[in-house]
């Protein structure tokens, strides 16, 4: 190893050193050093690009993604990367532009750009597109979360029928996960199935699962709908529930 490259081996492993004990400020000082004197030093580019996207400075973070894959356009975890670093920065074009770069996804990253893909097209108010690509997540990687998000973006338009499936099948998956139980009771006030929210209000308080979010929704119901008896009672319910020390 030459010697000038030595040199440029300790100041990486020195700037790398300040970054993992959070002195950014340092670090960056020595990877634009760095840089200044080795343009083409990805292991430097590639830690300081991901420095700007911790920090929030997503279009830094971009453009040093996009310099990284003009030199290595095969890396599907950099495509990743920039794609959400536009999306940050509300650039959802560009963002959905970067994933189709993409054709074929490693096993690797197909999940996050399926996911990706389908979070942009809801910001672009794409919500049909948004819901196929979340049914294609859900068929390879059957996971309870994306289920939620699913149920989630049905009821935001009112297919409280179809929200209920899809939170049927992600508690089929994890039957205590707290989220999807409690946006399954909601489902329920919305359809006046108070009797069955009970139900589930109840599992959850025999499981001592988080009951703030369920209570918020049966308050934000009545700001709504209005005093509706039943639902009033189920709110009295938790307002007479004891107290965990």
């Amino acid at each position: 190893m030459s010697e000038e490259r030595q040199v440029r081996e300790k100041k990486l492993k020195k700037a790398r050193w300040y970054n993992d004990r959070n002195r950014i400020y340092k670090a960056c000082l020595i990877y634009l050093d760095l840089l200044r004197q080795d343009p083409n030093n990805q292991a430097a580019l590639e830690d300081l690009a991901q420095i700007y996207m911790d920090r929030g400075d997503s279009l830094l973070a971009a453009i040093c993604y996009g310099w990284l894959l003009s030199q290595e356009p095969s890396r599907q975890d950099l495509v990743l990367k920039e794609a959400q670093c536009h999306f940050q920065a509300g650039y959802n074009f560009l963002s959905l532009k970067a994933l189709s770069r993409v054709s074929d996804w490693d096993s690797n990253y197909e999940e996050e750009a399926l996911m990706a893909k389908s979070q942009i097209h809801v910001a672009l108010g794409n919500e049909l597109e948004s819901i196929h690509l979340l049914n294609q997540l859900i068929e390879k990687y059957p996971n309870a979360l994306y289920y939620m998000i699913l149920a989630e973006l049905l009821e935001q338009h009112e297919l409280y029928h179809c929200a209920m499936e899809a939170c049927r099948r992600g508690l089929k998956r994890e039957p205590y996960q707290d989220e999807l139980l409690s946006l399954k009771a909601r489902l329920h006030l919305y359809l006046g199935e108070y009797a069955n929210s009970r139900k589930i209000y109840l599992k959850m308080i025999k499981n001592h699962m988080y009951l703030e979010d369920a209570r918020l929704d049966l308050e934000d119901f009545l700001a709504e709908k209005g005093n509706v008896p039943d639902v009033m009672a189920l709110l009295r319910f938790f307002d007479e529930m004891p107290q965990e020390d």
